[in-house]
């Protein structure tokens, strides 16, 4: 009976005791690669690329029993091979804790290679991740800190990066030195960007701002300059600008950045457009509100705009946006307005857009602005020719005849001549 005791008091140890563990992974608790990240040509076989089995520590740590590896890509033509060129085997050894495996791929890019490893005998299992770099300039190597920074050169989601690369053959096999063939990357210090693309309103202000990688203060004694280019053969310097666009029309605005010794160069558009715009409704009172309606099909931003009635004025605040074929009330609360019998939507500039009036309770044309002097000069030759008509038929002496030109607005009915008769008066 002793040695059946044995055995029982054997397993009864092994349950209760915290030090003993079941599983066959014993103290693993993740799977590293160990070696650099590499770069290799198209079609080639990359230099052997080894995983680790690691405790917490980050000591490793072999296996107790066997377990299976899954190799997966993110490439549609990627291939795991093993020493002999030949597929890799998908496990891994008792008393083992490195794997060594080639990869081969003819799709250029940076696809990413997963390691699953798995024990049989259960305990769970450990995930690792690694980029490869396939295409030109393949068949260097380099640490995962520069691999980092060739990413982060590579990506850029404004401005512009210059890079020059060396070009080299897929396997220098004629070259007389024995040292890897190398690639030469250019890092630009100085990215920028002008700005994701907008719409904005004639006679708006739109401010621009240099997106940059580089501090906007610069260090002592930097030297850093911002050109803007708006389109419309206007220009400004600086980091942060405001423009006015005077007409509707698409606008490539380019931005032209320097900073010790360094160029880069971004652009973006803007949309220009007509406003149709108008104030739909005026409530009085404390309760009250004046209703602004937008009457496009895209949403506009009345940055700056104001409201007008009689001697008090409101400005629009900055990013007020009314979306397409919507209104937005302005209560009286809010604007300290008083509304009366008129409300006029100015421009940032104060020229009046739109006049509402409580008599017609809708919206009056657009003011427009007096005829201006080259109109007058326009019509000079047909006032002399109707001068000439009258002088010629009446039946006083031909004296020369004063003519006196008064400002006055085009009568809405009658033609050219009735026209140019309202603009002078003889005496």
């Amino acid at each position: 009976m002793k040695p059946y005791f044995r055995i029982l008091c054997a397993l009864i140890a092994l349950i209760i005791s915290p030090q003993v563990s079941l599983s066959a992974t014993g103290n693993i608790s993740k799977v590293v690669f160990t070696s650099d990240v590499r770069s290799v040509a198209n079609g080639a076989t990359s230099e052997t690329i080894t995983i680790q089995l690691q405790n917490s520590g980050g000591s490793e740590e072999k296996l107790d029993d066997t377990a299976d590896v899954e190799f997966t890509t993110t490439s549609v033509s990627g291939e795991f091979l093993g020493g002999t060129g030949k597929p890799i085997t998908g496990t891994m050894s008792k008393n083992s804790a490195n794997k060594t495996f080639y990869y081969r791929d003819t799709t250029d890019g940076s696809p990413n290679i997963t390691v699953h490893v798995t024990p049989r005998s259960g305990g769970g299992g450990w995930s690792a991740s690694q980029t490869v770099h396939i295409g030109a300039g393949g068949g260097d190597t380099h640490t995962a800190d520069e691999d980092d920074d060739r990413r982060a050169d590579d990506t850029t989601t404004t401005g512009t990066t210059t890079t020059t690369a060396v070009s080299t053959t897929s396997s220098g096999k004629s070259h007389s030195s024995s040292v890897k063939l190398s690639t030469f990357t250019k890092k630009t210090a100085l990215q920028v960007g002008a700005g994701r693309t907008r719409t904005v309103l004639i006679n708006t202000p739109v401010v621009f701002e240099a997106e940059t990688n580089q501090n906007p203060s610069g260090s002592s004694g930097s030297k850093r300059g911002f050109l803007w280019t708006f389109g419309d053969g206007a220009s400004k310097i600086g980091n942060t600008v405001t423009h006015v666009y005077r007409f509707p029309g698409e606008y490539n605005v380019v931005l032209n950045a320097d900073y010790r010794g360094e160029h880069s160069v971004s652009r973006t558009r803007v949309s220009v457009i007509n406003p149709d715009i108008s104030i739909t409704n005026v409530h009085p009172g404390a309760s009250g509100y004046i209703e602004i309606r937008n009457n496009l099909k895209d949403e506009v931003n009345l940055n700056d705009w104001k409201l007008s009635i009689g001697d008090d004025s409101y400005i629009i605040p900055t990013d007020t946006i009314i979306s397409a074929e919507s209104s937005v009330r302005i209560p009286n609360q809010v604007s300290f307005m008083l509304p009366r019998d008129t409300a006029s939507l100015l421009f940032p500039d104060d020229d009046e857009a739109f006049v509402w009036d409580k008599k017609s309770q809708k919206v009056v044309t657009k003011v427009e602005k007096p005829v201006s002097k080259a109109v007058v000069a326009t019509f000079a030759p047909l006032i002399v020719a109707e001068a000439a008509v009258v002088a010629a038929t009446t039946a006083a002496p031909v004296v020369p005849l004063p003519i006196r030109i008064e400002s006055v607005a085009p009568p809405k009915d009658g033609g050219i001549i009735k026209f140019v008769k309202s603009l002078f008066t003889i005496h």
